[in-house]
């Protein structure tokens, strides 16, 4: 048991430091008087003709991976090197219409986060009435609203983590960097949320005393999850405005 409570400890220091980073601006803007502020924000966007990309931070080599123990001493990992850097400079990673995928698909689970959260919340009001005809009733017809509950919970589980890590990687193809903004810190944290949370239902549908608390962490860490996507929304409207104006459709295949 010990070792799965030491996970759970680093997974809640985890979230709790990408949290508080969220709502922090980044080291490099702490020490920027408002002045500064206010003459960086008069200078004009700049324009970046359709010719004209983001460099690449990749490097035209990766060192060579620690050789393999064993029997396996005489295979090269050179052409894996060589692979993840042809697949990852492609130019088409680079383009608007591949750097449209994370937002977009970040809106639409916005949508279902939503309503996966009401559909949580109506059938616990069901599960909590009081006993009854009333709640026998209930509980049958409000068996559907568990069910979808759980399913569209973990399709919203699957999306959201494939999709924040998405974004991260295309952002890195397009510029070579991630930028240490409040909208990378709380997407980190709704990803840790996400997977906390999913950590609790097993123990939600166990008739013991560990239920209750884990039916409460489950909801507070879900609450957090629509507040923080709520927030992700707000930060990443003014990220995709630059993507639109400033990503070109199509890049060079000669383009770097």
């Amino acid at each position: 048991a010990a070792p799965f409570a030491e996970m759970r400890l680093s997974s809640i220091l985890i979230v709790c430091i990408s949290t508080a980073n969220a709502f922090t601006a980044p080291p490099l803007l702490s020490n920027v008087g408002a002045k500064s502020l206010a003459g960086a924000r008069s200078l004009p966007p700049p324009r970046i003709r359709a010719s004209q990309t983001p460099r690449m931070g990749l490097p035209e080599t990766l060192p060579n991976l620690p050789k393999l123990p064993g029997p396996l001493a005489g295979l090269s990992m050179t052409p894996v090197n060589e692979w993840f850097l042809k697949a990852f400079a492609s130019p088409v990673l680079r383009t608007k219409a591949v750097a449209l995928i994370h937002p977009v698909a970040m809106i639409v689970l916005y949508g279902v986060c939503l309503y996966t959260a009401w559909l949580g919340l109506h059938w616990r009001s069901v599960r909590t009435m009081p006993a009854g005809d009333a709640r026998s009733n209930a509980l049958k017809a409000g068996a559907e609203s568990k069910d979808k509950h759980f399913k569209i919970g973990s399709v919203l589980l699957g999306g959201s983590v494939f999709f924040a890590i998405e974004g991260c990687i295309n952002t890195w193809c397009r510029t070579g960097r991630l930028f240490a903004t409040p909208h990378l810190f709380a997407g980190a944290a709704v990803a840790g949320m996400f997977a906390l949370s999913a950590a609790t239902v097993p123990f939600m549908q166990r008739q013991t005393w560990g239920a209750a608390p884990a039916r409460w962490m489950h909801m507070l860490l879900n609450f957090g999850v629509v507040g923080l996507f709520t927030w992700q929304i707000i930060t990443g409207w003014g990220i995709l405005q630059n993507v639109w104006a400033l990503v070109p459709w199509k890049i060079a295949v000669g383009a770097v």
